[in-house]
């Protein structure tokens, strides 16, 4: 016979973990995982508790986690599991809200989609009625809009950004410098877009080496762009 269990609680103490997926938690079955997953902005040790019910009696469980400050190439995927259960909150708000809020939620999942390399299918493609299945649509309205150029790449000390705009812009355009673990580096706002925009990121050398992303986005628009910095 499966039992259920819902934890209806969570807490992190230092509360230094933001970001938490999924939001809402689910219902489980007695032996079934459970993912968690959130953001940090510095290393940390915190302790997890979370509470509920098990055969309608009260449980409490307590873990202790040690937040590293460091890429760790074997857990590479991790930014990908949190991109994936963000997604997965986002489908549920998106179908949950009101129909004028759903172009916001839709340009979120966009720009996680494409900035973590996650597919959120049903949201990143659509089916071609001419017979040729299902197509993928990421960012192609926005390679019709904009015309981006990143260098060097790989890069050492600073990154060159040049922008050109194939129609009118009446939006702030964003530019965020991303880790692989999802944490914004770098921001820079162009508020008045014109039809060619340049700018440079500088004082980068302190970066460690390894995988970086440009992410550059409008409320409606993402378009993230894969660097090496050597």
């Amino acid at each position: 016979r499966l039992t259920t269990q819902y934890y209806y609680q969570r807490k992190f103490s230092p509360n230094v973990i933001g970001n938490i997926y999924p939001s809402r938690f689910p219902n489980l079955y007695k032996g079934k995982q459970l993912i968690i997953s959130g953001r940090y902005p510095e290393a940390d040790e915190v302790e997890m508790t979370l509470t509920g019910k098990a055969f309608n009696v009260p449980v409490i469980y307590k873990f202790n986690i040690e937040l590293n400050d460091y890429p760790d190439p074997d857990m590479s995927i991790l930014p990908k599991i949190w991109a994936k259960q963000k997604i997965d909150d986002l489908k549920l708000e998106y179908y949950l809200t009101a129909l004028q809020l759903q172009d916001s939620i839709q340009a979120e999942i966009d720009s996680t989609s494409t900035c973590y390399g996650v597919v959120a299918t049903t949201f990143n493609s659509f089916e071609d009625n001419s017979g040729g299945g299902v197509v993928e649509t990421q960012d192609i309205s926005l390679d019709q809009l904009w015309g981006v150029q990143i260098g060097p790449n790989p890069f050492t000390d600073f990154l060159d950004i040049n922008i050109k705009l194939y129609e009118s812009a009446n939006e702030p355009i964003i530019i965020e410098l991303i880790d692989q673990l999802g944490r914004v580096l770098s921001t820079e706002i162009i508020s008045s877009p014109r039809k060619t925009n340049q700018l440079r990121i500088e004082d980068l050398s302190g970066l460690a080496p390894g995988i970086y992303f440009i992410q550059i986005k409008t409320k409606t628009h993402s378009k993230a762009i894969k660097l090496t910095k050597v």
